[in-house]
């Protein structure tokens, strides 16, 4: 069948992303994942692939049937040779956003760096997707939908998530599973109204298709069209990237110079903004966001207070704005930053600590932190020819307000010669010259583990 042909060379244009890392499919017991299975099955079968991809099945324990779905798919899998894990979730609200979020984090436990995990989306869902974003009023990165092909990061790993069934038709994915007699099982809350997706499937596309039989499949091609010009914004964006961003530790904190910014043509702004928020997102920013931080970043008055709050799934962002600077803050750390905390120093590490977070930063080898002093209102600091107290000292680094209660003075021994340093949370200034510079290691450590950032 040309399905089977279509995956066959799928995995033939794939052999060079397949050599490092392992192959899992993500299988509900549906027929879309069952059928990616059985056909996966075939080929290797043929000897046209070296292995089978591992089965992942998710419990959500959503609704009554889902240990039946569970022994289905670990049964079918016995039956066919597949190695199948069965991962247990917990739904705090039984939502569809909520479900997804569990399954990838659910893969995540078991996926490692550059694992591949097939999905068995296709065009339908293509189109449903795309739909779905343009009601939300999504930009072209959005309207892009899915990719063939899409890098996943879960804390410090990063695995890619395989979708080779994209430009095929949902109706010939069920001729298939007819064909061979797959016994797959219906989940009712893919047909149910309740649902955006459901009413776009059961209302929306129906009428479509009356208007233009070829209208799912047309509207696929759009999103990949859509991929395509998303690429070309994406590297234009890329090209001013060296001049728009600053020090970032994804996802916890992200800077952007708007000076730097408002350099840039005014038609590329709505993109960059998109690509900045997205970075270490779970979700895709909408347009209504975009033209708030747009709004933040044009601001000429002197109103310190406006802050952002955007809910990125479980793990909320503050957007806030200081000087000529907008930052970006996973929830957690900003509230921590804006709480006392306690300072810890050994020789070569220094460390905020919060009850939920600790901030470290640690010099570069051959240095040796000697001294930490807090800056206090009525200390006296001189950079170069002058001299600053606590309020003076803030503006002429451009410290944001939030930060203003944790600046310390260092002293730092190299070689027997000793240098003076002012340090806030991801940021580090030179004494006597008062400018910002890279120096050190800075690690956030919370529930998942960030990169570390120099």
């Amino acid at each position: 069948m040309m399905i089977l042909q279509q995956l066959e060379q799928a995995f033939e244009q794939a052999k060079a992303r397949l050599v490092s890392g392992r192959l899992y499919l993500a299988c509900s017991g549906g027929r879309d994942s069952l059928a990616l299975a059985y056909a996966c099955h075939q080929l290797y079968q043929a000897g046209v692939i070296d292995r089978l991809p591992i089965l992942l099945h998710v419990h959500h324990g959503w609704q009554s049937v889902n240990d039946d779905w569970a022994r289905l798919v670990q049964n079918w899998a016995v039956k066919h040779d597949f190695e199948c894990q069965i991962l247990s979730v917990q739904l705090e609200k039984l939502t569809e956003t909520h479900a997804r979020l569990a399954r990838y984090e659910a893969f995540g436990q078991v996926l490692q760096d550059d694992d591949v995990l097939l999905l068995a989306h296709h065009a339908n869902d293509q189109a449903e997707t795309l739909l779905m974003r343009l009601i939300d009023g999504a930009g072209v990165s959005g309207l892009s939908a899915m990719k063939v092909w899409q890098a996943k990061s879960l804390g410090a790993k990063r695995f890619w998530l395989w979708r080779p069934w994209l430009s095929v038709l949902r109706d010939a994915i069920s001729d298939y599973a007819a064909w061979y007699g797959l016994p797959y099982v219906d989940d009712p809350t893919n047909e149910s109204d309740l649902f955006v997706r459901g009413v776009l499937r059961q209302q929306v596309l129906p009428v479509l298709t009356k208007l233009n039989p070829q209208a799912i499949a047309n509207i696929a091609k759009s999103a990949a069209l859509l991929g395509e010009s998303a690429q070309i914004i994406q590297h234009a964006i890329q090209d001013w990237q060296p001049d728009i961003k600053e020090m970032t530790l994804l996802p916890y904190q992200a800077v952007l110079d708007i000076a730097q910014f408002n350099k840039m043509p005014a038609i590329m702004h709505a993109s960059c903004i998109h690509d900045w928020l997205k970075r270490g997102a779970i979700q895709s920013p909408n347009g209504e966001l975009i033209a708030q931080v747009s709004s933040l970043i044009q601001r000429v008055d002197n109103d310190h207070q406006s802050r952002l709050f955007w809910q990125d799934g479980e793990a909320g962002v503050m957007i806030c704005r200081h000087q000529d600077k907008l930052y970006r803050y996973r929830y957690d750390v900003w509230l921590c930053q804006m709480q006392s905390c306690q300072i810890q120093w050994c020789d070569d590490r220094l460390m905020w600590c919060w009850q939920h977070l600790t901030l470290s930063w640690q010099i570069p080898d051959g240095h040796q932190l000697i001294k930490v002093e807090v800056v206090t209102r009525d200390d006296v600091v001189q950079i170069g020819k002058h001299t600053y107290r606590a309020k003076k000292l803030h503006q002429r680094l451009g410290l944001p307000v939030w930060l203003r209660s944790q600046l310390y003075q260092l002293t730092i021994v190299n070689h027997h010669q000793s240098s003076q340093y002012l340090i806030a949370p991801m940021m580090i200034w030179q004494i006597p010259t008062g400018e910002q510079c890279n120096m050190g290691v800075w690690r956030y450590f919370a529930p998942d583990t960030p990169n570390d950032v120099q």
